[in-house]
């Protein structure tokens, strides 16, 4: 590239040959380098039949698109500059075509680029959405589990008072049926009979025994419960 740049083409075509001679060693890629060089290094020395046999060598590979436009634009102007106007217009017509055919890929291949950035980024929000329904789905079943447990504590903590209330009335009642009992002008006997049959309602017991002194005599009798 230098020597060409310096208008020193023999020596630009000596290094090209001195490469050319272990071209068996070079990758694809590079071995079109070398065609793409040669090309360039008879186009500008202006030996327009070596360019062109060039030329034919490098379509022997497999050129990139835009390896093809290079190629397609150098030789239409060989073509011109030979006066081979019609070979160097269909060039042109050719090279418009390749041009058209790369934009158009270069487009779709943008756009699917994009389709696919945005596929990714709703396929991202989704999930994120559904991670805030989880989340919001199980604070909502913590709730509830958190408002039946209160709940289940506050009905036994009820239940538990309406029996201690309840207990509480009875114990009452009973106390009062006892006192009610002394008012009577009952025989002492059937006075404690009367208070034990209320007693063993608040005892929660279905019997009881009374024993009665008198003298130096004791007799039991067995109370049930009502």
């Amino acid at each position: 590239h230098v020597h060409t740049e310096l208008g020193e083409f023999a020596a630009a075509r000596r290094a090209l040959n001195g490469v050319a001679s272990r071209s068996a060693e070079l990758s694809g890629s590079a071995y079109r380098s070398l065609l793409f060089a040669q090309v360039r290094v008879e186009y500008q020395a202006g030996d327009l039949q070596a360019a062109l046999l060039a030329l034919g060598a490098l379509h022997s590979t497999t050129l990139t698109g835009p390896e093809q436009q290079a190629a397609l634009l150098i030789e239409a102007d060989l073509h011109a500059q030979l006066g081979r106007y019609e070979e160097a217009y269909t060039l042109i017509e050719r090279l418009a075509e390749l041009t058209k055919q790369l934009n158009t890929r270069e487009r779709d291949r943008q756009l699917a680029q994009l389709d696919e950035k945005y596929q990714v980024e709703i396929m991202r929000r989704d999930a994120a959405v559904q991670q805030l329904k989880a989340e919001a789905a199980r604070r909502e079943a913590e709730m509830e589990h958190l408002e039946k447990v209160e709940l289940q504590r506050a009905l036994e903590s009820n239940a538990i008072l309406i029996h201690l209330l309840r207990d509480s009335h009875l114990v009452s009642e009973t106390l009062l049926g006892v006192s009610q009992l002394t008012q009577l002008d009952l025989d002492p006997v059937d006075l404690a009979r009367h208070a034990l049959t209320l007693v063993t309602r608040v005892v929660d017991a279905d019997w009881c025994a009374l024993a009665c002194r008198k003298g130096g005599q004791v007799t039991f009798e067995t109370v049930w419960a009502r």
